[in-house]
Parts: structure tokens; C-alpha cells; sequence
């Protein structure tokens, strides 16, 4: 894949674009190409750090294992108190290697609120669900919960 490529409906000026990170999942293009363009991108100031997003451990073990890949800032992946499969290998393979994790949907897309185990421990703790939720995400050990919310009570 090119750096042109990567940017299919830009918005604004391309010539005054950084963006921190640019993440990835797996496509038809070949990784090596994509992370091709990734370093010509990094290279040029354009892009601060690459991830990707939802690698399985063998897919996380193609991309170490691949020429002149040394720059992967993270690992984008769905974990919370209901899913934790990742804890089996993905988890301690990153841990291992200092990969971090971005952790989306750490309540379950509000799912986890209502749970009734966490609403206990909660109110013993006079805290929210939510904060129950996240505190446990936080508490893993390279894992970085990115909460969304889609109303001002989720």
C-alpha cells in the first residue's frame, strides 16, 4: 500500500495533517506493504507511532517477525470484565514483548452497568459501575481503556 493510499476521503489541507497514531486491521494488502508506507509516513513527519487494531497473537507474531518492524506503539482490542479471552495468550504475549494494549468497549457498550456483581461492589465502594469497570481495565497491567460514551449517562 502507498502513504496516498492510506487517506481515502481526506479532509483539510494533506500538507498540514500529523496525526499521533494510525492504527490498522487486516485487509486484503499485504502487512508488509501497508507497513511500508507506515515508515515512509513516520519518516516524513506525517504520522507520530502506528497500531493495529484487533491482531490475534498470530497475527501480532507475523508483524514482529517481519523485516524492520520495530515501531509498533499499540494494539487496539475488545476486553472487559465479559471478554477476556485475550488473557490466554494475546495478554501476556504483549505484555512480554512491552506492547501495549488500547482497550475499547471497557463497560460493554453500557452492558456492564447493569450487571449485578459489579453494581454491589460499586455501591460497597461508593463509586459507579463504571468506575468499577474502568478501575479493573486500568489495573491490568499494559492495558489502556478508551471508553466512549454516546449520551452523558453512558
Amino acid at each position: 500500500m502507498k502513504p496516498g493510499h492510506l487517506f481515502r476521503n481526506p479532509v483539510g489541507d494533506p500538507t498540514t495533517w500529523t496525526t499521533n497514531l494510525l492504527l490498522i486491521w487486516r485487509q486484503s494488502v499485504p502487512l508488509e506493504e501497508t507497513l511500508a508506507a507506515f515508515e515512509t509516513l513516520n519518516q516524513s513527519g506525517d504520522i507520530r507511532q502506528w497500531g493495529v487494531s484487533n491482531f490475534d497473537t498470530a497475527d501480532m507474531k507475523e508483524l514482529v517477525g517481519l523485516p524492520g518492524v520495530t515501531g509498533v506503539a499499540t494494539n487496539q482490542v475488545l476486553y472487559n470484565l465479559t471478554s477476556r479471552g485475550m488473557e490466554f495468550d494475546l495478554l501476556p504475549w504483549c505484555r512480554r514483548r512491552r506492547i501495549p494494549l488500547m482497550v475499547y468497549s471497557p463497560i460493554e457498550q453500557g452492558r456492564l452497568l447493569k450487571n449485578a456483581t459489579l453494581r454491589r461492589v460499586a455501591l460497597r465502594r461508593s463509586v459507579t459501575p463504571a468506575q468499577v469497570a474502568l478501575a479493573w481495565v486500568l489495573q491490568q497491567d499494559g492495558s489502556w481503556p478508551f471508553p466512549r460514551s454516546a449520551t452523558p449517562t453512558t
